[in-house]
C-alpha cells in the first residue's frame, strides 16, 4: 500500500515522497537531500515535533501515521557509517557470522559464504527441485528480497544497516513467473530513479565547485595584488640600498637636491590647485613624491644637508618657543590657527608646571556651567520630638513575643502497642439503627445544600485574606499537640506553640534522640508530605491544634529515642489527658448534653418536613402545652 510523507526542509519548501510500508527513513533522508540540495545527507536528521527518528527503521515500525508530516533539520553530530555484523540464518537453523561494509549486497554476501566461508551449500544460485525452481530469498524485518535481480541491486545501505548488528534469514523458495517479472520491473524502475538523483546530485557538486574555485580565484587575485605591492616597496628599497652604497658623495647630494627640487616643485603646484579638485592621478604622484623624499632623509645625509637641517630646526625652535612663550608647549598639531596647536593624548609627557597652565587654562576658557545637584539629606534634622523615643516599628512589632516563645513541652511516651482500657457498651444496637432512613437521607441534602451553597457564595480571596482567616480560626489555640511516631512504635509526644516552626520540631526530636547524629527527616501522611521548609510556622503546616508527625531515618535501629526517655513510658490515657489539658476550655453553650444534641437534629429535620399550618399565632399546640424554646418552627 503506497503513500506519500511530506518533509518541511530547512529552505522553506516541502518535498513530497511516495513511499510504501517497507520504505526506510533513510532513503526519505536521502532522496530530500538529493532533490532540494543539502549535501552531504550525512549531516541532516527527521523529526516529528520534538522526536527525531530512527532512520533505521522502516515506516511500518516507525510509528508513523498515514501521511506524515516530518521535518529535515541538521544534526548535532554526523552520522558515520561502520561495519556490520550480520547474521546470516540457514533454514537448518545454523548461523553464519561475518562483519560486512554497508555497502556490500546481498548477493555479495551469499558468495562470500560460498566461496570464502567455506560453507558446503551452494547459496548464490538458483536450484531445481522436483522440477520447479526454488530462489533464493533473504527476509529482514519482515521484507523479502527475491530472486538473483534483486539481492545484486540490494544492499545493507538499502535496508537501512549503517552500523551495529542485524540478523537475516536465508532460504529457497518457489516463486511464478508473475512475482519474477514484478520484482525485475521494481527494480529497474528504482534503478532509473537512482540514476536521476545521482544526476541531481553531480549538478550540485559541481555548483559547489564552481563556488569554491570562484572563491579560490578571487583570493589568488588579492594574493597577485599584494605580491605586487610587495614588489613594489622591495624595488624601492633596492634602489635605497643602493643609493646608500654610492661612493660618489657628489651624486648622493645631487641625487638629494633633485628629489627636494621635487618636492618644492609638487607643493607649489598643490598650493595652486587647493581651489579646484584634485585627480586621483595627481595625488598619487605627489603623495609617492613625499615618501620618497621622507625615505631618502635619512639615507642621504651630507654635511650639506645636515647643516641646512640644524638651520631648519633652530629656527623652528626659536619660532615654537616664541609662540609658546616662556613655558615652551611644543609638539602639538597645527591647525591652521597661528599660536594655536591641538595636542593629542599620548603625543608627549607634560611637566608638573605645564600641566598647571593646561588647567588653569581649561578651567578659564571652559567654566563649569553644570552645577552638581545639591544632596536632599545635607539639612536633614531629626525632629526634635521624638528624641528618646523608640519609634522604629515593622509588621512584628505588634506580634507578641510570647507566641514565639517555647512553651513547656510536657513530654509524654507511650507505646502503640499497649493494650487501651476500652469501655464496654451498655448493650448491643439493633440492625434497624444501621438502616439509612427518611430523616437520614433529608438530613444528608440538607448538608450537601449547605455546602455547595457556602462553595457558591463564598467570594475569591487573597493568598494574605487566607492566611488572616487560617490566623483567625487557630487564634484560640495557645498550644498544639504534636505526636512523633517513631519506627518501632513508640510515641513522643509534646506542646508546641501555634507559631514555632518545623525547625523546633527538628530541634525537639533531636534533644531526645540516642544518638545525635542521626539524619532524619519529618513528614505527615496520608498523603505524605515532607515538612522541608524549617521556616514554616505550625500554622503554615496545617499542625495545630493537633497533628501527628511521623519520623523517617534511612538508618535502622531497634530503638531510636534515649533510654532515660525509654524508661519513662507512660500509658495512652496518661497522654490523652495531657492532651486534653492543653486544649482551651470547652463552652456550655455550644456542648450541651446528649438530648440536646438529638434535640438540634429535631429542629432540622422540622424545617424540611412539611406541617399543616394552624390558624392561631400562639405558640402552644393543640393540646395546650408550651412549645419548648429550643424548638423552631417552619418557614410558612
Amino acid at each position: 500500500m503506497a503513500g506519500t510523507v511530506q518533509v518541511l526542509c530547512p529552505n522553506g519548501r516541502r518535498q513530497n515522497v511516495k513511499v510504501t510500508p517497507n520504505t526506510k527513513l533513510l532513503q526519505v533522508l536521502e532522496e530530500v537531500c538529493t532533490k532540494q540540495g543539502f549535501i552531504p545527507p550525512e549531516e541532516y536528521e527527521l523529526k516529528r515535533g520534538r522526536t527525531v527518528l530512527d532512520l533505521t527503521l522502516s515506516l511500518r515500525y516507525a510509528n508513523l501515521p498515514n501521511n506524515t508530516k516530518l521535518e529535515l533539520v541538521k544534526a548535532t553530530k554526523t552520522r558515520t557509517e561502520t561495519n556490520i555484523t550480520v547474521a546470516l540464518q540457514l533454514p537448518s537453523g545454523e548461523r553464519l557470522q561475518h562483519q560486512f561494509q554497508s555497502g556490500t549486497t546481498l548477493w555479495e554476501m551469499l558468495v562470500y559464504w560460498q566461496s570464502e566461508g567455506g560453507h558446503p551449500e551452494k547459496l548464490a544460485e538458483v536450484r531445481m527441485e522436483n522440477d520447479t525452481l526454488l530462489q533464493p530469498v533473504c527476509i529482514y524485518m519482515r521484507e523479502e528480497v527475491i530472486g538473483e535481480v534483486a539481492l545484486k541491486s540490494t544492499s545493507f545501505h538499502n535496508l537501512g544497516l549503517t552500523g551495529g548488528r542485524a540478523i537475516i534469514r536465508f532460504l529457497h523458495r518457489s516463486v511464478d513467473s508473475n512475482t519474477l517479472e514484478t520484482i525485475q520491473a521494481n527494480v529497474e524502475r528504482e534503478k532509473q530513479k537512482q540514476a536521476k538523483l545521482d544526476e541531481k546530485k553531480l549538478e550540485h557538486q559541481k555548483s559547489i565547485e564552481n563556488v569554491t574555485e570562484n572563491s579560490k580565484a578571487a583570493a589568488v587575485t588579492m594574493e597577485t595584488d599584494n605580491t605586487n605591492i610587495t614588489t613594489a616597496t622591495t624595488s624601492d628599497e633596492k634602489y635605497m640600498t643602493k643609493a646608500a652604497s654610492c661612493k660618489d658623495e657628489s651624486d648622493v647630494v645631487s641625487r638629494d637636491k633633485s628629489a627636494k627640487s621635487a618636492v618644492v616643485e609638487n607643493r607649489t603646484e598643490a598650493k595652486t590647485t587647493l581651489s579646484e579638485p584634485i585627480k586621483s592621478s595627481e595625488s598619487m604622484e605627489l603623495s609617492s613624491a613625499v615618501d620618497a623624499t621622507d625615505v631618502l632623509k635619512p639615507l642621504l645625509k651630507t654635511e650639506e644637508s645636515e647643516q641646512m637641517e640644524t638651520n631648519v630646526t633652530s629656527s623652528t625652535t626659536s619660532r615654537s618657543a616664541n609662540d609658546n612663550g616662556p613655558n615652551g608647549l611644543s609638539g602639538g598639531i597645527d591647525v591652521g590657527i597661528p599660536g594655536v596647536q591641538m595636542f593629542r593624548p599620548g603625543d608627549m609627557q607634560l611637566s608638573t608646571e605645564q600641566q598647571q597652565i593646561a588647567g588653569a587654562m581649561a578651567h578659564t576658557l571652559m567654566p563649569h556651567t553644570r552645577k552638581q545637584p545639591k544632596s536632599q539629606f545635607t539639612d536633614f534634622k531629626f525632629p526634635e520630638e521624638t528624641k528618646g523615643k523608640d519609634v522604629y516599628k515593622n509588621e512584628l512589632s505588634e506580634a507578641k513575643k510570647e507566641d514565639y516563645k517555647p512553651c513547656d513541652r510536657e513530654v509524654v511516651v507511650f507505646s502503640l502497642d499497649e493494650p487501651r482500657d476500652h469501655v464496654a457498651p451498655q448493650g448491643e444496637l439493633p440492625d434497624d439503627f444501621f438502616n439509612v432512613t427518611e430523616n437520614d437521607v433529608r438530613r444528608m441534602m440538607v448538608d450537601l445544600h449547605k455546602k455547595v451553597d457556602l462553595a457558591s457564595s463564598q467570594a475569591l480571596m487573597t493568598q494574605a485574606m487566607r492566611e488572616a482567616r487560617l490566623e483567625e480560626r487557630v487564634d484560640k489555640y495557645d498550644r498544639a499537640v504534636i505526636r512523633f511516631h517513631f519506627p518501632d512504635r513508640v510515641v513522643l509526644q509534646g506542646l508546641f506553640r501555634p507559631r514555632e516552626t518545623v525547625y523546633a520540631l527538628e530541634k525537639f526530636i533531636k534533644e531526645h534522640l540516642e544518638d545525635k547524629s542521626v539524619s532524619f527527616y519529618l513528614y505527615t501522611s496520608p498523603p505524605k508530605c515532607l515538612l522541608k521548609d524549617p521556616a514554616k510556622t505550625l500554622i503554615q503546616a496545617n499542625l495545630v491544634p493537633a497533628s501527628v508527625v511521623y519520623f523517617g531515618s534511612e538508618i535502622h535501629k531497634d530503638h531510636y529515642l534515649s533510654s532515660s526517655l525509654l524508661s519513662n513510658i507512660t500509658s495512652y490515657t496518661a497522654a490523652d489527658q495531657v492532651a486534653i489539658q492543653s486544649q482551651p476550655a470547652i463552652e456550655q453553650a455550644t456542648h450541651s448534653s446528649g438530648s440536646g444534641g438529638a434535640t438540634g437534629v429535631s429542629a432540622d429535620n422540622t424545617k424540611q418536613i412539611k406541617r399543616p399550618v394552624s390558624n392561631t399565632s400562639s405558640p402552644t399546640s393543640r393540646a395546650g402545652t408550651k412549645v419548648p424554646k429550643w424548638f423552631k418552627t417552619g418557614k410558612k
